[in-house]
Protein backbone atom coordinates (compact mmCIF):
# COMPACT_ATOMS: atom_id res chain seq x y z
CA UNK A 1 0.00 0.00 0.00
CA UNK A 2 2.71 1.98 0.93
CA UNK A 3 4.45 1.42 -2.21
CA UNK A 4 1.03 2.73 -4.45
CA UNK A 5 0.54 5.95 -2.33
CA UNK A 6 4.25 6.51 -3.03
CA UNK A 7 4.19 5.52 -6.92
CA UNK A 8 1.14 7.46 -7.04
CA UNK A 9 2.15 10.70 -5.54
CA UNK A 10 5.42 10.88 -7.93
CA UNK A 11 3.11 10.32 -10.68
CA UNK A 12 0.71 12.93 -10.15
CA UNK A 13 3.82 15.21 -9.17
CA UNK A 14 5.41 14.41 -12.60
CA UNK A 15 1.93 15.29 -14.34
CA UNK A 16 1.81 18.77 -12.46
CA UNK A 17 5.28 19.36 -13.07
CA UNK A 18 4.59 18.80 -17.70
CA UNK A 19 1.35 20.76 -16.99
CA UNK A 20 3.27 23.88 -15.58
CA UNK A 21 5.79 23.76 -18.56
CA UNK A 22 2.52 23.60 -20.71
CA UNK A 23 1.38 26.72 -18.72
CA UNK A 24 4.81 28.16 -19.15
CA UNK A 25 5.45 28.43 -15.69
CA UNK A 26 8.30 25.61 -15.64
CA UNK A 27 11.17 26.30 -18.20
CA UNK A 28 11.55 24.58 -21.09
CA UNK A 29 14.04 24.19 -23.73
CA UNK A 30 13.48 25.54 -26.92
CA UNK A 31 15.64 22.96 -29.06
CA UNK A 32 12.86 20.60 -28.03
CA UNK A 33 9.93 19.09 -30.41
CA UNK A 34 7.65 21.47 -31.49
CA UNK A 35 3.78 20.48 -29.29
CA UNK A 36 1.12 22.24 -28.85
CA UNK A 37 0.04 22.88 -25.71
CA UNK A 38 -3.07 21.05 -25.45
CA UNK A 39 -1.04 17.96 -26.36
CA UNK A 40 1.25 19.07 -22.71
CA UNK A 41 -1.60 19.16 -21.19
CA UNK A 42 -3.10 15.97 -21.98
CA UNK A 43 0.87 14.43 -21.55
CA UNK A 44 0.34 15.88 -17.88
CA UNK A 45 -2.93 14.37 -17.31
CA UNK A 46 -2.09 11.18 -18.50
CA UNK A 47 0.31 11.06 -15.58
CA UNK A 48 -1.66 13.14 -12.76
CA UNK A 49 -4.61 10.87 -13.05
CA UNK A 50 -2.54 7.68 -13.65
CA UNK A 51 -1.12 8.64 -10.26
CA UNK A 52 -4.09 9.45 -8.54
CA UNK A 53 -5.73 6.62 -9.45
CA UNK A 54 -3.01 4.36 -8.13
CA UNK A 55 -2.82 6.76 -4.99
CA UNK A 56 -7.08 6.40 -4.50
CA UNK A 57 -6.90 2.79 -5.16
CA UNK A 58 -7.45 1.42 -1.71
CA UNK A 59 -9.67 4.13 -0.47
CA UNK A 60 -12.22 4.74 -3.21
CA UNK A 61 -12.19 2.16 -5.77
CA UNK A 62 -14.72 3.93 -7.93
CA UNK A 63 -12.79 7.00 -8.27
CA UNK A 64 -9.62 5.17 -8.99
CA UNK A 65 -11.63 3.47 -12.17
CA UNK A 66 -12.94 7.00 -13.10
CA UNK A 67 -9.21 8.54 -13.15
CA UNK A 68 -7.87 5.64 -14.83
CA UNK A 69 -10.82 5.94 -17.34
CA UNK A 70 -9.22 9.85 -18.26
CA UNK A 71 -5.45 8.96 -17.98
CA UNK A 72 -6.72 6.05 -20.77
CA UNK A 73 -9.07 8.09 -22.55
CA UNK A 74 -5.65 11.53 -22.73
CA UNK A 75 -3.29 8.38 -23.93
CA UNK A 76 -5.37 7.70 -26.87
CA UNK A 77 -6.54 11.29 -27.56
CA UNK A 78 -1.99 11.45 -27.73
CA UNK A 79 -1.79 8.91 -30.34
CA UNK A 80 -4.59 10.05 -32.47
CA UNK A 81 -2.84 13.39 -32.74
CA UNK A 82 0.18 12.15 -33.48
CA UNK A 83 -1.75 9.64 -36.38
CA UNK A 84 -4.44 12.68 -37.46
CA UNK A 85 -3.32 15.61 -36.30
CA UNK A 86 -1.93 18.81 -38.21
CA UNK A 87 2.24 19.35 -38.45
CA UNK A 88 4.91 17.84 -39.58
CA UNK A 89 6.36 14.80 -37.82
CA UNK A 90 9.67 13.25 -37.56
CA UNK A 91 9.97 9.34 -36.73
CA UNK A 92 12.78 6.69 -36.31
CA UNK A 93 12.62 3.13 -37.03
CA UNK A 94 14.97 0.74 -35.14
CA UNK A 95 15.92 -2.53 -35.77
CA UNK A 96 18.22 -4.93 -33.70
CA UNK A 97 19.67 -8.00 -34.27
CA UNK A 98 21.00 -11.10 -31.95
CA UNK A 99 23.51 -13.25 -33.35
CA UNK A 100 24.83 -15.65 -30.15
CA UNK A 101 25.93 -13.46 -27.67
CA UNK A 102 26.03 -10.62 -29.87
CA UNK A 103 23.43 -7.60 -30.59
CA UNK A 104 23.18 -4.61 -32.48
CA UNK A 105 20.84 -2.08 -33.07
CA UNK A 106 20.23 0.44 -36.06
CA UNK A 107 18.39 3.70 -35.48
CA UNK A 108 17.11 5.44 -38.96
CA UNK A 109 14.88 7.83 -40.13
CA UNK A 110 11.04 6.68 -40.98
CA UNK A 111 8.82 8.54 -43.34
CA UNK A 112 5.95 10.45 -41.81
CA UNK A 113 3.17 8.15 -43.56
CA UNK A 114 4.91 4.74 -42.32
CA UNK A 115 4.87 6.72 -38.51
CA UNK A 116 1.62 7.98 -38.75
CA UNK A 117 0.17 4.80 -40.14
CA UNK A 118 1.49 2.91 -37.11
CA UNK A 119 0.23 5.79 -34.76
CA UNK A 120 -3.11 5.47 -36.74
CA UNK A 121 -3.48 1.70 -36.51
CA UNK A 122 -2.72 1.66 -32.92
CA UNK A 123 -5.46 4.95 -32.52
CA UNK A 124 -8.14 3.32 -34.13
CA UNK A 125 -7.75 0.11 -32.23
CA UNK A 126 -7.81 1.96 -28.87
CA UNK A 127 -10.64 3.75 -30.14
CA UNK A 128 -13.00 0.81 -31.18
CA UNK A 129 -11.77 -0.91 -27.77
CA UNK A 130 -12.81 2.61 -25.77
CA UNK A 131 -16.50 2.07 -27.94
CA UNK A 132 -16.98 -1.32 -27.67
CA UNK A 133 -16.21 -0.80 -23.32
CA UNK A 134 -18.85 2.17 -23.58
CA UNK A 135 -21.64 0.34 -25.49
CA UNK A 136 -21.09 -2.65 -23.32
CA UNK A 137 -20.92 -0.72 -20.01
CA UNK A 138 -24.47 1.05 -21.47
CA UNK A 139 -26.08 -1.93 -22.81
CA UNK A 140 -25.03 -3.94 -19.11
CA UNK A 141 -26.49 -0.44 -17.32
CA UNK A 142 -28.82 -1.37 -14.09
CA UNK A 143 -28.81 -5.09 -14.86
CA UNK A 144 -27.90 -6.93 -11.49
CA UNK A 145 -26.50 -10.12 -11.39
CA UNK A 146 -26.12 -12.97 -9.57
CA UNK A 147 -22.64 -13.86 -7.46
CA UNK A 148 -22.01 -15.99 -9.77
CA UNK A 149 -22.30 -13.89 -12.84
CA UNK A 150 -26.18 -14.81 -14.12
CA UNK A 151 -29.38 -12.35 -14.18
CA UNK A 152 -31.63 -13.03 -11.64
CA UNK A 153 -34.87 -14.97 -12.17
Amino acid sequence: MILALAGGAFFMAMGFVVMAAASGQFPVSASGPRVPAAILWLTGTVFFAAGFGMFMFRFLPRLAAASALIALCAFIAIFNWIAFGPGERHFTRTTSTTSGAVSSAKKAPASELEGRLVFGIAAGLLDLMIIAGVYHALRHRGRRHTPDGRPPP
